[in-house]
Protein backbone atom coordinates (compact mmCIF):
# COMPACT_ATOMS: atom_id res chain seq x y z
CA UNK A 1 0.00 0.00 0.00
CA UNK A 2 1.78 3.49 -0.73
CA UNK A 3 1.10 6.31 1.25
CA UNK A 4 -0.31 9.49 -0.39
CA UNK A 5 -0.10 11.96 2.08
CA UNK A 6 -3.09 15.17 1.37
CA UNK A 7 -0.42 17.60 1.87
CA UNK A 8 1.93 19.09 -0.66
CA UNK A 9 5.46 18.10 -0.99
CA UNK A 10 8.02 20.08 -2.63
CA UNK A 11 11.62 19.08 -3.13
CA UNK A 12 14.56 21.30 -3.91
CA UNK A 13 17.21 19.20 -5.01
CA UNK A 14 19.98 19.14 -7.51
CA UNK A 15 20.87 16.00 -9.81
CA UNK A 16 24.56 15.33 -8.41
CA UNK A 17 24.17 15.47 -4.58
CA UNK A 18 23.85 11.77 -3.44
CA UNK A 19 21.98 13.32 0.04
CA UNK A 20 19.04 14.65 -2.76
CA UNK A 21 19.10 11.56 -4.33
CA UNK A 22 18.26 9.38 -1.30
CA UNK A 23 15.76 12.15 -0.05
CA UNK A 24 13.70 11.80 -3.08
CA UNK A 25 14.34 7.66 -3.20
CA UNK A 26 13.08 7.34 0.29
CA UNK A 27 9.97 9.45 -0.92
CA UNK A 28 9.62 7.46 -3.93
CA UNK A 29 9.66 4.36 -1.73
CA UNK A 30 6.92 5.50 0.95
CA UNK A 31 4.81 6.20 -2.31
CA UNK A 32 5.06 10.17 -1.69
CA UNK A 33 4.21 12.15 -4.30
CA UNK A 34 6.18 15.27 -4.47
CA UNK A 35 7.18 18.04 -7.30
CA UNK A 36 10.79 18.06 -7.31
CA UNK A 37 12.84 21.59 -8.75
CA UNK A 38 15.96 21.50 -9.74
CA UNK A 39 17.83 24.44 -8.56
CA UNK A 40 20.92 24.33 -10.82
CA UNK A 41 18.56 24.51 -13.60
CA UNK A 42 15.41 27.22 -11.83
CA UNK A 43 16.42 30.00 -10.87
CA UNK A 44 13.57 30.97 -9.42
CA UNK A 45 13.42 27.56 -7.40
CA UNK A 46 17.02 28.06 -6.46
CA UNK A 47 15.73 31.65 -4.81
CA UNK A 48 12.62 29.87 -3.39
CA UNK A 49 14.88 27.32 -1.62
CA UNK A 50 17.25 29.96 -0.75
CA UNK A 51 14.04 31.46 1.60
CA UNK A 52 13.46 28.42 2.77
CA UNK A 53 16.98 27.98 4.60
CA UNK A 54 17.19 31.46 5.72
CA UNK A 55 19.25 31.77 3.04
CA UNK A 56 21.59 28.85 3.37
CA UNK A 57 22.85 27.51 -0.25
CA UNK A 58 22.31 23.76 0.82
CA UNK A 59 20.32 21.24 -0.58
CA UNK A 60 17.63 19.21 -0.43
CA UNK A 61 15.33 21.35 0.51
CA UNK A 62 11.79 19.88 1.48
CA UNK A 63 9.08 21.73 2.13
CA UNK A 64 5.26 20.35 3.08
CA UNK A 65 2.80 22.77 3.80
CA UNK A 66 4.86 25.70 5.62
CA UNK A 67 7.27 23.16 7.55
CA UNK A 68 10.57 22.67 6.01
CA UNK A 69 13.85 20.70 6.40
CA UNK A 70 17.31 20.47 4.85
CA UNK A 71 20.97 18.90 4.98
CA UNK A 72 21.96 16.04 5.20
CA UNK A 73 19.73 13.02 4.41
CA UNK A 74 20.54 10.99 7.52
CA UNK A 75 18.77 9.05 10.62
CA UNK A 76 17.56 12.92 12.02
CA UNK A 77 16.28 13.87 8.38
CA UNK A 78 14.53 10.67 7.93
CA UNK A 79 12.73 11.22 11.57
CA UNK A 80 11.90 14.75 11.14
CA UNK A 81 10.45 14.25 7.62
CA UNK A 82 7.96 11.16 8.87
CA UNK A 83 7.30 13.52 11.69
CA UNK A 84 6.37 16.72 9.15
CA UNK A 85 4.83 14.18 6.73
CA UNK A 86 2.53 12.35 9.78
CA UNK A 87 3.95 9.08 8.64
CA UNK A 88 4.76 6.94 12.10
CA UNK A 89 7.62 4.53 11.89
CA UNK A 90 7.22 1.42 11.83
Amino acid sequence: MSLKPLKKVNVYSVTWCPHCVRAKNYLDQLGIRYVDYDVDRDEEAWKKALALTGGMDIVPVIECEGDVIYGAFNQSFESRLREILGIMQR
